[in-house]
């Protein structure tokens, strides 16, 4: 067998949190759509969706019922781990900035006073 082929990635770590966090939106707006379509299904169901639909047996409405109840489990355990991604990719975007952090000016001057001090010092010894 030949070595698979892995093509070079040329994304950066912005484009990269970018993507993730895009990603993770894009789940949140389905899930979205799916509780929207369980509301509109107990909606019909209950008759309420429109004003000349007629309303389910009791038995339909607890099939109903039943199918509503498990699709928002599902989503509320999809949402539980979209929330931990996020978690994630913030840790990972507070990260990226701390190391990536530039020097800014009052930086650059606390770093440089004590080297030109301890040059002083070892120019007035000698």
């Amino acid at each position: 067998m030949s070595m698979p082929a892995v093509p070079t990635s040329t994304i950066t770590r912005d484009a990269a949190l970018n993507i993730i966090l895009s990603s993770i939106g894009m789940e949140e707006l389905g899930m979205a759509h799916m509780i929207n379509a369980e509301a509109e299904k107990i909606q019909h169901s209950l008759g309420t969706l429109h004003a000349d639909s007629t309303p389910a047996t009791m038995a339909e409405i607890a099939e109903v019922n039943a199918s509503a109840n498990q699709i928002l489990r599902d989503v509320i355990k999809s949402q539980m781990l979209l929330t931990m991604q996020l978690e994630d990719a913030i840790a990972l975007a507070t990260a990226i900035d701390a190391v990536e952090e530039p020097a800014t000016e009052e930086t650059k001057e606390e770093t440089d006073e004590p080297a030109t001090e301890a040059t002083t010092d070892e120019t007035t010894t000698a």
